[in-house]
């Protein structure tokens, strides 16, 4: 996830007219969604070694989940936080999920 926020600031601070158009101004694009659909399978394969206790389905749900919702935090927060804030406040949030699969599933109820 982070090289993916690393992405995107480069890419806009290259093209800066342009991306502003085409990401920063429009969360619903089609270029967020292929962004999002670029980082997915090494995203997953990744996770599938480092979480063998996760599901496939899982998986495809957490990325999902984080892929898009972390999208919005730093397209949206893009001109109101710091790219260091955004990396940071992004690595907790996905450290923080990805801790639910590294041990043995618990039954929730």
């Amino acid at each position: 996830m982070t090289a993916l926020i690393e992405a995107i600031y480069d890419m806009v601070n290259q093209n800066q007219a342009v991306c502003r158009v085409l990401i920063l101004e429009n969360t619903n694009s089609t270029v967020l969604m292929r962004m999002i659909a670029l980082a997915k399978d090494d995203s997953i394969a990744y996770w599938r070694k480092e979480l063998p206790n996760a599901s496939e389905t899982d998986l495809e749900m957490m990325y999902t989940h984080l892929s898009n919702g972390l999208m919005h935090v730093v397209v949206e927060g893009y001109d109101k936080y710091s790219k260091d804030e955004i990396i940071r406040f992004v690595s907790r949030v996905v450290k923080a999920s990805l801790s639910l699969f590294q041990s043995p599933q618990r039954p929730l109820a």
